[in-house]
């Protein structure tokens, strides 16, 4: 660590040591080798200048996103990827009005896995850009279906949630936004607060041109960010979605009925739209009647379910 000078330039020169301990069950020489060759790199992504000894757990973990990582590559060409669907509810009358699509991924070993199992993954690999395109194609064509099914769905809109990386690479999204089939009028796009924190001027731009294109945006997990009020007002949305928190009353800040107040009110001041998410019991429906909210979605209400099933309940 004690710098010395090479032909008047100073150096400083820090070691990273990876350890691995032979185990009963070791029998292969280059197998701890690579052991301590992979502690060696997590001592140096670890900051360097460290030891670290072989975790066998950090090493599966990481060998099965390996894995994982190859498999999400070929997700959507193999045909396993699927969305179910739950509806967004008029909490006054129960009437239908929209519905979110969610991705769930039917992996050939693992069975089937949620959006946290993967998206983030996908998001590092790139992989969320042909994912996303597929989602958004697929909602759409289907609730472009529903509505020309059923006479009394003809204003039934379908809400698909965008990933950050999404708002950067708009392209892959033009020709499905324009098609008229797809009918972008009925289309809501979703984008978490906190995604949106990070380059807010970025993002306005982005959700400009996804406005160009006649769809509505939508800010999902509303109250778990840290958006200023006045980058709110300047966001081109129209859609504000209460986060589950506050609907459930477990939010740690402050009571849920305050907060569901203030949000509605914030709402109504900006002339925008409010859903509550996370439904669960009738007195958290009644609650945000109460209260005149005016859309909600939960398990209460609907659970997500299969395309099939969603046109039986419609």
């Amino acid at each position: 660590r004690q710098p010395f000078l090479i032909n008047g330039t100073r150096l400083t020169v820090s070691v990273s040591i990876g350890v691995a301990p032979r185990r009963p069950e070791t029998t292969d020489p280059a197998e701890l080798l690579r052991s301590a060759d992979f502690a060696m790199y997590m001592a140096k992504g670890g900051g360097k200048d460290r030891y670290q000894t072989f975790d066998a757990q950090i090493h599966d973990n990481l060998t099965a996103r390996s894995a994982l990582q190859n498999d999400l590559a070929l997700a959507v060409t193999a045909g396993q990827l699927h969305l179910d669907y739950q509806p967004v509810a008029d909490l006054r009358t129960g009437e239908i009005l929209g519905v979110e699509a969610l991705l769930r991924w039917q992996h050939p070993t693992l069975g089937l896995l949620a959006p946290a199992d993967f998206l983030d993954l996908a998001e590092e690999t790139g992989d969320i850009t042909a994912i996303g395109a597929w989602v958004l194609d697929t909602a759409t064509r289907q609730a472009a279906g529903w509505r020309q099914s059923m006479g009394h769905c003809a204003g039934l809109w379908v809400s698909v949630n965008l990933s950050p990386v999404q708002l950067a690479t708009l392209a892959c999204l033009h020709g499905i936004l324009t098609d008229p089939a797809n009918q972008p009028e009925h289309v809501v796009l979703e984008i978490t607060e906190t995604a949106l924190s990070a380059d807010p001027d970025a993002g306005i731009t982005a959700l400009t041109a996804l406005k160009d294109f006649g769809v509505r945006i939508a800010i999902d997990d509303f109250g778990r960010g840290l958006s200023s009020l006045s980058t709110l007002a300047s966001l081109p949305i129209d859609i504000l979605k209460i986060d589950p928190y506050f609907v459930s009353g477990r939010a740690p800040t402050a009571p849920s009925t305050p907060m569901l107040e203030a949000i509605l009110g914030l709402a109504d001041k900006l002339c925008l739209t409010v859903i509550a998410e996370g439904i669960e019991t009738p007195q958290q429906l009644h609650l945000l009647q109460n209260l005149g909210c005016p859309l909600g979605q939960g398990f209460l209400l609907a659970r997500p379910v299969p395309a099939q099933a969603m046109h039986t309940l419609l």
